[in-house]
């Protein structure tokens, strides 16, 4: 994964600042509209990180870096599907206030990136895995978590150079999936990685609007569902954005079939995906999903 995040790739000047500029308005209108964000972050930070000592920067433990994964997601594509100042997109703070604000510090290192800089000088090696600074918020990220909070910069920015540059930096990492697509399976936390970028990849495919690509890759991480050890909410998420696909592509009821598995087998997973599940339904069915919702467990 480090590898993603070093990769020699950039854009030039101009291209850079037109996507900073819509990084910063979207994010500036984020906070217009939700003012109690600071507050909430705080919040978050106070109940599920830990320092390190001495320099105090701040680390997530494995959980909540696990829900930053998922917030992202969720959070990502509710701003791709949702106009900005919808009643969904003010209720996001619910779920993921923190990565709203740590999307927008992570905009400098996206910048470098963009510029053909490495990342080396910014990042530390901590029990083995590269973490990277967000200065503004000091907070420590490893590189997955750093590309799921560039692919809700993105979202939010709705600048399509930006989601075209997420996709070059994936492109190494996807292909090497390719070579084995067969036979793959996911093995222990790289392989996890491999497994988020595979969902990303498909979900920027599918917002430039190269949507059956999109299913190639999103059906990947729903094929391998029974191997995948730790973050089993790509697979639900993942058959969400499918759904949206066949809905881009007039298969409706493709898509109406599986919400119908999404509603019967993964409507319990968390308050998120059930968020993103009602946005969806709607999205596709053009009404409020009014069937009976099974018992809620969490």
């Amino acid at each position: 994964m480090f590898s993603i995040l070093e990769e020699k790739l950039f854009e030039t000047e101009e291209s850079i600042n037109i996507v900073e500029k819509g990084i910063k308005q979207g994010i500036l209108t984020v906070f217009d509209i939700i003012p109690a964000l600071p507050d909430r972050l705080e919040i978050s930070v106070r109940k599920l990180t830990f320092e390190v000592y001495p320099e105090k920067w701040l680390m997530l433990d494995e959980k909540r870096l696990k829900e930053l994964r998922e917030h992202c997601a969720l959070a990502a594509a509710t701003h791709r599907h949702i106009a900005l100042f919808s009643p969904e997109v003010a209720q996001l703070p619910r779920f993921c206030a923190s990565e709203i604000i740590w999307s927008n510090g992570a905009v400098p290192l996206l910048s470098l990136r963009m510029s053909g800089r490495a990342l080396g000088p910014y990042g530390r090696m901590i029990n083995g895995i590269d973490y990277f600074k967000i200065e503004s918020c000091q907070v420590l990220m490893p590189p997955v978590e750093l590309l799921s909070l560039w692919n809700l910069s993105a979202a939010i920015s709705g600048e399509p150079r930006l989601t075209f540059f997420l996709l070059k930096l994936m492109k190494e990492v996807v292909k090497g999936f390719e070579e084995e697509r067969e036979t793959w399976i996911p093995d222990g936390p790289e392989g996890n990685n491999i497994v988020n970028v595979l969902y990303t990849y498909g979900c920027c495919m599918s917002a430039i609007g190269n949507t059956r690509a999109a299913v190639t890759y999103l059906k990947d991480v729903i094929r391998i569902k029974d191997y995948i050890t730790d973050d089993h909410f790509l697979v639900p998420y993942a058959m969400l954005e499918l759904a949206m696909c066949y809905h881009a592509l007039g298969q409706t009821e493709s898509a109406r079939d599986l919400l119908i598995d999404i509603k019967n087998q993964n409507f319990n997973d968390s308050k998120s995906l059930r968020f993103l599940y009602r946005l969806y339904y709607k999205i596709i069915m053009n009404e409020e999903d009014t069937t009976p919702s099974p018992p809620c467990t969490d």
